[in-house]
């Protein structure tokens, strides 16, 4: 099948779908009709900084890959990011190598490490117990499904348990919660299927506990309650419970969310109301209680969304888009390391090439996740979000925050598009608190726009109908700010 590249489209049909907390704001406007560049007058305690370029985003690159993989087991072990088996080639070329980054010895590249008994992808499950690395399921090089699982210690190298899984298992999600590994997924429909794409999973997950006496470690639980057999999903852990992130139907591959979490506390299932955005095939990564989701395709034809990226806040219910990756994902494994959000390489259901790409988005610095130090050079890049039709989207984002009374935060609008007359965007601060919204030109050194409206009302701006780069500035007005609540910036149409 053609990647994602192969298939034209229209420009605006490869923008990102819009983000799960989108809604559309039936408020007035407050905008002040658009200036002249640099007719705006500026308060004179303001000296904006003049950037001289910006990068394309905040997603940093660390050493690539020594080889491309697609279908790889990812994991932290030791203080070091864990590469295991995957394909150089999607669905054809397996391999057993594992690979290992530790910047603490070596920061400049990936070292081969201790490679699998045999050469194997897919797998329905990997995470680290103990001290202990395990891997559950699988595809192996003659493109059979294995009930397979193999564990490495530090000490003794890779293991065959005897605990095999309950039935063959592939293509699945797998993660760790208090000491257990749960997967769920990936029965194959044939004995034989070289990919994903060729696979359905079972409707029940599966417990492995290392502490079991050895034959006993594995507990089938009954049917979940979900009415149909999940595709092209991941899990996440959140608050002891096993949860569904994207993921589809296995016969239409219609993207959906799932009304269920496995509970960790009552081992039973139960309804939820925490929804992740319906995406078939994405990548997450949790830290600590920020949620951020990547990549994917939107629907069965691969229609792709692959470069979005998007985080919510638990604790707040805050979230947003994040910057768009440099380069596609699809089912792409990510880690936390080190508080990071790290994606290393490419996961492919056979529509995305394997990549050596190693990808880092910096989560702790400053008080939100956008723009930590006032400059518009290092501006998040957030894209205008089009639908099929080529109609903006309203998107809405509660990620950023006005830390201190000096603290500027600048967003850049990219893919803008020529003729979207009527578009605004709209800025809310916090109760208590007085923030101004201005739109600036693409370098920060001119104000294009501002709304300054007293108080906590909502400030509104309308954006040009032309294909420019612009930046928002958002700051406080009369120096009060709130750290702990966010302003809520949101897109309408």
């Amino acid at each position: 099948m053609a990647s994602h590249a192969d298939s034209p489209r229209p420009a605006s049909a490869r923008i990102a779908l819009a983000l799960m907390f989108a809604a559309a704001c039936s408020a007035g406007d407050h905008a002040r009709a658009p200036l002249a560049p640099g007719a705006a007058r500026e308060p004179a305690r303001t000296a904006l900084p003049v950037g001289t370029g910006w990068p394309e985003s905040r997603w940093e690159e660390l050493p690539s890959l020594p080889v491309p993989l697609t279908e790889h087991g990812l994991v932290v072990y030791r203080g070091c990011l864990w590469t295991i088996g995957g394909e150089l080639v999607a669905g054809s070329v397996w391999t057993s190598a594992v690979y290992r980054y530790c910047p603490d010895r070596d920061p400049s590249r990936w070292h081969a490490g201790p490679s699998l008994p045999e050469p194997m992808s897919s797998f329905v499950g990997v995470g680290v117990l103990g001290d202990r690395i395990y891997v559950a399921g699988g595809i192996d090089g003659s493109g059979t499904t294995r009930r397979t699982v193999y564990a490495f210690d530090a000490g003794s190298g890779w293991s065959r348990l005897a605990d095999s899984l309950p039935t063959r298992m592939a293509c699945g999600g797998g993660v760790t919660v208090e000491g257990r590994l749960y997967v769920y997924g990936g029965l194959p429909w044939t004995d034989y299927a070289p990919n994903c794409d060729f696979r359905r999973t079972p409707n029940e997950l599966a417990i492995f506990d290392p502490t079991r006496p050895s034959g006993q470690r594995w507990t089938r639980v009954g049917p979940s309650p979900f009415s149909e057999t999940v595709c092209a999903y991941r899990l996440a852990a959140i608050d002891r419970q096993v949860n569904f992130v994207g993921g589809g139907t296995c016969v239409t591959y219609d993207p959906h969310v799932h009304p269920y979490v496995y509970d960790v506390a009552s081992n039973a299932w139960a309804a939820t109301s925490r929804y992740f955005r319906a995406v078939l095939w994405a990548g997450v990564a949790t830290i600590g209680r920020t949620v951020v989701t990547f990549g994917g395709s939107d629907d069965n034809v691969w229609y792709p969304i692959g470069r979005d990226a998007y985080a919510v806040e638990l604790e707040t219910k805050s979230g947003g888009p994040l910057p768009r990756l440099p380069e596609d994902k699809v089912n792409a494994p990510a880690v936390n390391f080190r508080g990071d959000v790290v994606i290393v390489g490419n996961g492919s259901p056979s529509i995305g090439n394997p990549s050596k790409q190693v990808l880092r988005y910096r989560m702790a610095t400053g008080c939100d996740l956008y723009e930590p130090d006032d400059a518009p050079a290092s501006a998040a890049a957030l894209p205008l979000v089009f639908d099929r039709g080529g109609e903006p989207w309203p998107w809405r984002t509660t990620l950023g925050r006005i830390c201190a009374p000096e603290d500027v935060d600048y967003i850049r609008l990219e893919e803008f598009q020529q003729g979207y007359v009527g578009t605004a965007v709209r800025l809310a601060p916090p109760t208590g608190t007085d923030y101004e919204l201005a739109l600036m030109d693409s370098t920060g050194s001119h104000v294009v726009a501002r709304s300054a409206r007293a108080g906590s009302a909502v400030e509104s701006i309308r954006l040009p109908g032309d294909d420019a780069s612009y930046l928002l500035r958002i700051r406080s007005q009369d120096g009060s700010f709130d750290v702990r609540r966010p302003y809520d910036l949101w897109l309408v149409r």
